[in-house]
């Protein structure tokens, strides 16, 4: 094959292996060693937050919240097991304390002060934690968040120890709720396995279940159960007070209450093995999980079988078919994942053809954007049908449906200017925004039903999604800005690499502000590569470090190399400077940056007031008023206000591309904050999505944009003298076909 040739097919080629790996992984999972077929319970339906769900869903949003990944991995990055295989060591089962379960490292510590009253040791990149290992010190566990909640209840502010001991007992009280639901909330927002059995029948929780085969023990089983609790409890006391007669009131009281308690468990363990006298299809259920869970033995498919044939048939066929899409086109599948190691291939290939093979590789990148924005696209429409909603209800959707929004906006971009920049922005921000959706997704994205207000598919529709395309067009314009930034620094280092640098001491300081801004912008694309291949290799902690040290002395290489040619150069750029200087801040690439910035915010502007406009109304229907000065509404406003600034500041010759670059940035922080910032005060009526750490990335992305923001503030003089005029349309011309 020649060279002509190889450039014809290359993108055909890159589309043709990325989407063969990409499809490979619809693959279903073989069964297991000992024949346990995981894929069919995963399909098994269940009802969780409002809606029919696989039981495969319940496993990978519940272990993510706990654990941050929806796989169970030992230190080492190898997989020990699957979602499904874990929830079934835990979902009903009574030993899930002391068997398999507990062995499990999924609780996620980092603060070193909480692992210090564990007495557990530090494990830096993995952090997390079995439940045997959490348990041996709980005593002092429950002891600090009684001090926690002490200073909560006076008043006093909350330090980060408090927030992870939250963090932890709330971890804690989820994996409790999949063992054993408590029978004071058999009747609440619990996971109800179990079908319905008659045409109008209900979905039942296994502890409903079993209170109700409780009552077909005796009077005399039952008065046995009362005393042998009773007996436990104040035994216990005894051996602790001696004499309980003399014990105060408020005293007595706590023990009835937790004989009460002990009671009730003990009701529950004997329904529990008595399921099938009151409910076939929950003993069907539980032979199933007790089956799956034993070490030894082959796994009695029968039991499936029989469940999947007699005890389904109240399912709807929507439901049914629903929760098979859901099983296998979003959970095994997991095309959001999956999809954002389409977009990470499309960075590389269009950096790399700033130096070399610029038109294939720009070529390539294109087409893999728009078969990777197809897959998206057919994914977000899956989980809208899914959930029966629109696109974003709530922040994990809002992510993925940014990411969306921004990766086709940004191909439309360079379908029309041909020149990497709508490339490298949809890949950018595709691949960030659908890794924040993995970590908004630690909160479990059940796509559960909405709270009453928020339960209107037309405001959804309407005010939610043109907002959100309000957010997602004020980052794309902030992402054009920082590739003008970018361009802006190579034309004042090739500038000052030829002949007609400034060798004055203002001329050394601008060029070693550049430098840093250059090699900082290269640490975060690496960064973010790195993160990634890290995150789908696994590689045990040595590797990893390794590969830190990699991407520092890369980061630390790139600025020594600028700064020893700033000094040994004697003018006259190399060929390979002259190549990278293509890439700067030519007339060409200043006027096609300009407008696409231009039309961007001026499409951010429109939907911000519209979407702002709609969630007014909304807000009047739902509330009673139009307004409200709630910190989620002042800062929709102020995507607003902070766009029209820019295009009045621009109408009104303040400022010019530089200008518009520069408040486009600065538009990124306003949008973060809209966006995040107001969910982390805790108050109004859009309070929710706290996260500490959420919070943290806020602060470290505003400095970026600040930093940027500086950067972007070196003179005129050294970004626009004569080397960056030079009229090189290379990337244009080469692209005049797709």
């Amino acid at each position: 094959m020649n060279s002509t040739t190889l450039e014809k097919y290359f993108p055909l080629l890159v589309v043709l292996v990325l989407g063969g790996y990409l499809f490979s992984k619809a693959a279903p999972p073989k069964p297991s060693a000992g024949g346990v077929d995981y894929a069919a319970i995963g399909r098994l339906p269940v009802l969780e937050g409002g809606r029919v769900m696989p039981f495969d869903a319940l496993a990978r949003t519940s272990l993510q919240s706990i654990s941050g990944l929806t796989e169970v991995k030992n230190e080492n990055g190898e997989v020990v097991a699957s979602a499904v295989e874990w929830l079934v060591q835990v979902f009903d089962n009574p030993d899930a304390y002391y068997g398999k379960a507990a062995d499990y490292k999924i609780f996620r510590i980092e603060h070193d002060q909480l692992l210090g009253v564990l007495e557990l040791p530090r494990r830096p990149g993995f952090y997390r934690y079995s439940l045997k290992e959490i348990l041996r010190n709980g005593r002092k566990l429950e002891e600090e968040f009684a001090k926690s909640e002490k200073k909560r209840e006076e008043g006093k502010a909350l330090d980060l120890y408090d927030a992870k001991l939250e963090e932890i007992s709330r971890k804690q009280q989820q994996f409790a709720r999949l063992v054993r639901t408590p029978p004071e909330r058999a009747g609440g927002n619990v996971v109800r396995p179990i079908p319905p059995q008659s045409p109008n029948g209900d979905w039942e929780a296994l502890a409903t279940i079993d209170l109700r085969a409780a009552e077909t023990l005796s009077e005399q089983e039952q008065v046995d159960l009362h005393e042998s609790a009773r007996k436990a409890i104040w035994e216990k006391y005894e051996r602790q007070f001696g004499d309980l007669s003399r014990m105060p009131e408020p005293g007595r009281k706590m023990i009835e209450r937790e004989t009460e308690q002990k009671l009730r468990f003990d009701l529950l363990q004997e329904g529990r093995g008595r399921r099938e006298k009151v409910s076939p299809a929950a003993a069907t259920f539980t032979a199933i999980l007790d089956s799956a869970r034993r070490d030894k033995g082959e796994f009695n498919a029968k039991f499936l079988e029989t469940y999947q044939s007699e005890f389904l048939a109240h399912v709807s066929d929507e439901d049914k078919f629903k929760n098979k899409l859901e099983a296998k086109w979003l959970g095994q599948f997991a095309p959001f994942y999956h999809c954002e190691y389409l977009y990470l291939p499309m960075v590389i290939m269009t950096l790399v053809s700033w130096i070399v093979w610029m038109r294939p590789l720009l070529r390539a990148a294109f087409w893999l954007g728009v078969f990777a924005f197809a897959v998206h696209s057919l994914a977000l429409v899956l989980r809208m049908y899914v959930q029966g909603r629109p696109p974003v209800t709530n922040l994990y959707a809002s992510a993925v449906f940014i990411g969306w929004g921004a990766v086709g906006l940004a191909l439309l971009l360079e379908w029309y200017y041909k020149n990497g920049v709508g490339s490298l922005v949809a890949g950018t921000v595709g691949a960030a925004t659908l890794q924040l959706a993995h970590f908004l997704g630690g909160s479990g994205d059940t796509m559960a039903m909405l709270v009453a207000v928020l339960d209107t598919n037309f405001w959804l529709a309407t005010h939610v999604t043109t907002v959100t395309l309000g957010y997602t067009a004020t980052l794309v314009a902030g992402m054009i800005a920082t590739l003008w930034i970018v361009r802006m620094l190579i034309t004042v280092v090739t500038n000052e690499l030829s002949a007609n640098r400034d060798n004055s001491l203002f001329g050394y300081m601008v060029y070693l502000w550049a430098a840093v801004g250059l090699s900082l912008i290269c640490f975060a694309v690496v960064f973010l590569i790195m993160d990634r291949i890290q995150a789908y290799t696994n590689p045990n902690e040595s590797i990893r470090g390794l590969w830190w040290i990699a991407c520092i002395i890369l980061t630390g290489g790139v600025f020594a190399l600028l700064m020893i040619a700033r000094f040994v150069t004697d003018g006259t750029l190399s060929d390979l400077a002259l190549r990278f200087q293509q890439q700067g801040l030519t007339e060409e690439a200043n006027k096609s940056l300009g407008q696409m910035m231009y039309g961007v915010i001026c499409f951010a502007t429109l939907l911000s007031f519209v979407g702002t406009v709609l969630g007014g109304i909304w807000a009047d229907y739902s509330w009673g008023r139009f307004w409200g000065w709630d910190p989620k509404e002042n800062g929709a406003v102020l995507i607003v206000i902070w766009n029209a600034l820019i295009l009045h500041a621009r109408w009104g010759g303040m400022v010019k591309v530089r200008g518009m670059a520069v408040l486009a940035l600065f538009g990124n922080m306003v949008t973060a904050w809209s966006w995040f910032g107001t969910n982390q005060l805790g108050i109004g009526l859009h309070a929710y999505g706290f996260d500490n750490r959420l919070a943290a990335g806020c602060r470290w992305f505003w400095l970026s944009q600040l930093a940027l923001m500086a950067v972007g503030l070196i003179p005129r003089e050294y970004w626009r003298s004569q080397p960056a005029k030079v009229a090189v349309a290379e990337p244009v011309a080469a692209n005049k076909k797709r």
